[in-house]
């Protein structure tokens, strides 16, 4: 029987007003902050007695689990924006989980510009708040377009946008090797502005 098991007997059969922690110590053969642990575990928490029973490992997930409902981690909002503090940063593998994508499709929108992201060394991190986004649709705020959405825009093929940008007519900075542009949302609408006016 593991160390929680037998704090657990010996709390049920040892039950009544007169007993002390020692006593059930002694009778579980554990230590007293042990017991201690799982008794004050079991009176704010009776839903846990399941991990208090699984031992000394149980025993320390269930006191963590209940510090963190104890201790919240704070969240407290940035003055004008919908973003908690602190903010939330997602490994590549994290966030392909989520949005449920393969690893380098995550990391093929990062470079695309699609996806926001920080570069740590060799590996990319990505606000929580990024995913949030992506996954209720949510345009991308970051005040570029790329050539696929400035197509769909002007409904036109993709390679009508790449010969705009080639004859100076679009402006837009190449990013990445594969030839993935980004385009300002303020140059595309001046574009708009001169194909209309």
């Amino acid at each position: 029987m593991s160390t929680g098991a037998e704090v657990l007997a010996a709390v049920r059969e040892l039950h009544g007003p007169g007993i002390t922690q020692a006593q059930i110590a002694a009778k579980a053969g554990c230590s007293q902050s042990q017991v201690s642990l799982a008794v004050r575990l079991l009176v704010h928490a009776p839903e846990l007695a399941g991990a208090v029973s699984a031992g000394t490992i149980g025993l320390a997930r269930a006191a963590a689990i209940v510090w963190q409902r104890r201790n919240p981690r704070p969240r407290l909002s940035l003055q004008g924006g919908g973003e908690s503090w602190p903010p939330v940063y997602l490994t590549v593998s994290e966030t392909a989980g989520k949005l449920s994508l393969h690893r380098t499709a995550v990391l093929r929108l990062i470079h695309a510009g699609k996806l926001r992201s920080v570069r740590l060394g060799r590996t990319y991190r990505i606000p929580e708040a990024e995913v949030s986004r992506r996954l209720a649709g949510q345009p991308c705020d970051s005040g570029v377009l790329d050539v696929a959405e400035c197509a769909r825009i002007l409904r036109c093929s993709a390679g009508t946008i790449y010969g705009l940008l080639h004859h100076g007519h679009l402006a837009g900075e190449r990013s990445g090797a594969l030839g993935h542009y980004r385009i300002p949302v303020t140059e595309f609408r001046r574009f708009l502005g001169d194909v209309t006016g």
